[in-house]
């Protein structure tokens, strides 16, 4: 299920990679999370001649008080983010650089 997503801007000395992601309520996507925090992002490149894409494996968990402003700073509507969105902060445990461009399954892996 496509998910709207950016980097957590925190401060790096504090905190490891992160992954904001904003996940629709109405998916059983939401409930599935908190029954089993494993997750699996697919991060398409939005250009190149070939496909490139990252692959990152990690854990998700809720964020309780989001930045709304920050992970939606166009909201116009009269209903309020949170009662459409969840969102969760993935910690990657292994991120696959996936590069078509430098041939057929050629792949990157940063593993922690």
């Amino acid at each position: 299920m496509p998910v709207w997503y950016r980097l957590d801007p925190g401060p790096s000395a504090s905190r490891n990679l992160e992954v904001d992601c904003l996940v629709p309520r109405w998916g059983d996507i939401a409930h599935q999370l908190t029954q089993n925090s494993r997750i699996v992002l697919i991060v398409q490149a939005s250009s190149g001649a070939g496909l490139r894409w990252l692959q990152i494996q990690g854990t998700a968990r809720p964020v309780e008080a989001p930045d709304w402003p920050a992970l939606l700073p166009r909201w116009i509507s009269p209903v309020q983010p949170d009662a459409l969105y969840l969102v969760v902060r993935v910690t990657p445990s292994r991120i696959d650089l996936i590069d078509e461009d430098l041939g057929w399954g050629v792949q990157e892996t940063l593993e922690w």
